[in-house]
């Protein structure tokens, strides 16, 4: 019983929280802001073959 009380908890913070993160930081987003010049840096996306990680890999790759 202690283990399901502790997994739902950790399941409604973490909702709150990343509800509470998009929100604040969606604020200040800025398209133009994903155009920064990133020639001569390297970058380690971990997580690279699914979801967001696979995403963030593929969207670095198409830099030119």
């Amino acid at each position: 019983m202690d283990f399901l009380r502790r997994t739902s908890f950790t399941i409604m913070g973490l909702k709150q929280f990343t509800r509470q993160a998009y929100v604040k930081h969606s604020k200040y987003y800025h398209e133009e802001d994903l155009l920064a010049d990133m020639s001569g840096i390297t970058c380690m996306v971990t997580g690279a073959n699914s979801g967001l990680g696979y995403g963030i890999a593929e969207a670095l790759a198409n830099r030119k």
